[in-house]
């Protein structure tokens, strides 16, 4: 989380650099312009900037969610591999069991009012702290999915069929 903070929050708040905008949009344009005509390649350079901005403003709540998933894929992959050498792994709490506090539900309503009022300097920080919010909640979504799969008794090829088509759409 703090290196997160550390990487996400300046590339948030100080955004992409110009010379690095004007680099990507030139290389669109050029790689547009041999299909298209000039006028659509500049439009379509512009809404390539605009996907750039749009993700790397994101950038805290990406960075923040993939720590908190490498940090839960880093205790059961170091819990297998001491199991593997006979070792006794450090308890860490089932996946299944992954759940929110109750009052975080307004964390997450509260940013993603700011985000509707698209207010200026909030707007970035709401729509970050909204993101991860989000992602979190995703993830206990499918922690409550995991727990009802694990109690019900379904075999191992509907079960796979399931993953597939929950990941899949």
């Amino acid at each position: 989380v703090l290196l997160a903070g550390m990487y996400g929050f300046p590339l948030v708040l100080g955004g992409v650099p110009a010379e690095t905008l004007e680099e990507i949009r030139k290389e669109a344009e050029s790689m547009y312009v041999s299909f298209m005509s000039a006028d659509d390649a500049r439009n379509a350079s512009e809404n390539a900037i605009y996907v750039v901005k749009a993700v790397f403003g994101a950038g805290f709540a990406v960075f923040f969610l993939n720590s908190v998933m490498l940090t839960w894929i880093a205790f059961i992959a170091t819990a297998w591999i001491q199991r593997k050498m006979k070792r006794e792994p450090e308890a860490a709490p089932p996946f299944r069991d992954f759940k929110l506090p109750f009052h975080a539900i307004w964390v997450f309503l509260v940013s993603f009012g700011l985000v509707l009022f698209e207010h200026g300097p909030t707007y970035l920080v709401a729509l970050n702290v909204c993101l991860a919010a989000a992602g979190l909640y995703g993830f206990q979504g499918t922690a409550i999915v995991v727990h009802h799969m694990s109690r019900s008794s379904i075999g191992r090829v509907p079960r796979i069929l399931f993953w597939l088509m929950f990941f899949i759409t």
